[in-house]
């Protein structure tokens, strides 16, 4: 059985004391270049790794992120979670991933154990019903999309001036009975900055003397649930423009397709997100793009503030594009 390699080691092979490797490897005070050199090539020699557990311990500083999301599947939270883990890893964090699927408990327990394991912040997506669980003075706690309270900063795209542009595009295209597809009772309480979306929305048909079409649809089920409701709407009732996010708005075109209704003449649909995994499988989507590496950018600088007692306020107007579908005109 092999021995644990300690400091004393690695001191020993390059020449110098055990307290020059701490000093090194932490880097702390002077350390001449050859000197560093040594202490490095002594660790890659002996195959050395210092226990970061240890450190973080002895720095009282853990480096790790927490992630709570409440789906991995969705590719615009997917898309997001990269470009946290590309941004925080630059700066010499680690995360924890947390998929909560969208139930509550689950998220509950997330926050524990991220606490347990001594993170020093956590960006969340959360779904949770239960805002007494954020309630947490010593935890800084970045939200994305979602007011949790007062004290929590959030970070979003400007979803109204995104949900007024998709709503003009669609009257602009000549549509009259334009169905929007998203949570509107909001029977979870969940206070959504997208909620904006559809307030843009009531707000753009009535300018233009079009009477408001929903569907009221909870963000959580699944894709085939969607499918059968637009599906069945779509059945029962005249629409020539559909509103949704992106998922909803897939679900639309294939709902639409198979009751053979003609997708550049018959109806016209705006997804909202944009995410780059969905435009390289469906290229023909139009939608409105939200500037997901800027939240990205934002929510990780947002949190790195407050983990170093700077000054920090909410963001929610990063600017939206209209991306119009590939051969969109093709469409049967």
């Amino acid at each position: 059985m092999s021995m644990k390699l300690s400091r004393d080691d690695v001191a020993k092979l390059a020449g110098v004391s055990a307290t020059t490797v701490s000093r090194v490897l932490n880097n702390r005070g002077y350390i001449s270049a050859t000197t560093r050199q040594r202490v490095q090539d002594a660790m890659e020699t002996l195959g050395y790794y210092p226990n970061e557990l240890a450190r973080s311990l002895s720095n009282n500083k853990s480096n790790l992120i927490g992630l709570i999301f409440p789906s991995l599947t969705n590719p615009f939270q997917m898309e997001l979670i990269s470009y946290l883990e590309r941004i925080l890893s630059r700066k010499g964090y680690k995360i924890l991933i947390c998929n909560s699927h969208h139930n509550q408990e689950e998220e509950k327990n997330f926050l524990t154990m991220l606490r347990r394991h001594q993170v020093e912040g956590v960006i969340v997506n959360s779904m949770n019903e239960n805002l007494a669980d954020y309630l947490i003075p010593d935890l800084n706690i970045v939200s994305i999309d979602r007011k949790i309270n007062e004290t929590i900063p959030v970070i979003s795209c400007d979803n109204y001036a995104g949900g007024y542009l998709a709503s003009q595009y669609l009257i602009n295209q000549g549509c009259k009975d334009i169905l929007y597809i998203g949570s509107i009772t909001n029977d979870k309480h969940v206070d959504m900055d997208a909620n904006k979306r559809y307030q843009a929305y009531k707000d753009s048909i009535k300018l233009a003397g079009i009477k408001s079409i929903t569907l009221d649809m909870d963000f959580s089920i699944s894709y085939q649930e969607k499918y059968q409701l637009i599906k069945d709407r779509l059945q029962s009732q005249h629409i020539d423009g559909v509103l949704a996010d992106d998922s909803s708005a897939i679900a639309t075109i294939n709902a639409a397709r198979d009751c053979k209704l003609s997708l550049s003449k018959q109806l016209k649909v705006v997804g909202f997100d944009g995410a780059e995994l969905t435009l390289q499988h469906m290229p023909f989507l139009t939608t409105i793009r939200q500037p997901i590496a800027q939240i990205a950018q934002n929510a990780v600088s947002v949190l790195l503030a407050m983990i170093n007692g700077e000054p920090y306020h909410s963001i929610t107007d990063l600017p939206i594009t209209l991306y119009q579908g590939q051969n969109e005109n093709n469409l049967l």
